[in-house]
């Protein structure tokens, strides 16, 4: 969900904990911080626990950090009054321009921040109509096979209805040469497709 990559998003800025990564998680918590403490009380708490570890093991806090903690305990504790420049209008203008463009209720997917690094390997499966022919970790390639020669009749036939590649023709083949859909089955599954 979205929540959760953000989530993911937020953990891995407090993992290098830099100051910029300070600059963006300040902006993020000021900007929808009562958002996620709404969406996700527990998980907020998990970063506020982060954030106090690291802040333990920090010999001497920034001014930007001791910013940040306060604002993150202003979330925490649902204080709005105590976010610096926290305006909600901003954001309830976002929601409704979004609720108007898109009429239904977008679907719930679990895109996580690592599907959406490992995209280039994985593929986007969270993406209507997005193939991916690659193969997954340890999984080897498989190239589609013929289960046995078809009668001509019949490949004149995939033929006349355009089934121009092999697997088309294949697929064809077995749906229409098979016993039933026992058969089909098993010769489909042998296909390796």
């Amino acid at each position: 969900s979205t929540q959760s990559t953000g989530f993911d998003i937020i953990r891995a800025l407090l993992g290098s904990f830099t100051e910029a990564d300070l600059e963006v998680l300040l902006y993020i918590f000021k900007s929808v911080g009562v958002d996620i403490r709404k969406d996700d009380p527990q998980a907020l708490k998990d970063i506020v626990n982060i954030v106090n570890d690291k802040g333990s093991k920090l010999k001497e806090k920034s001014s930007r950090f001791t910013w940040f903690v306060d604002t993150l305990t202003a979330v925490k504790n649902n204080n709005v009054n105590k976010i610096p420049n926290y305006d909600k209008s901003d954001i309830v203008d976002i929601q409704k321009a979004f609720k108007a463009t898109v009429k239904a209720n977008p679907p719930n997917l679990q895109v996580t921040l690592a599907d959406l690094q490992d995209a280039a390997t994985k593929g986007r499966w969270w993406v209507v109509g997005a193939a991916w022919a690659g193969t997954e970790e340890g999984e080897r390639s498989k190239k589609p096979s013929t289960i046995g020669n078809f009668d001509s009749k019949l490949l004149a036939l995939a033929k006349k209805n355009h089934m121009n590649t092999e697997v088309r023709r294949n697929v064809f083949c077995v749906l229409m040469s098979s016993e039933d859909f026992e058969h089909c089955f098993e010769q489909l599954m042998k296909l390796n497709l």
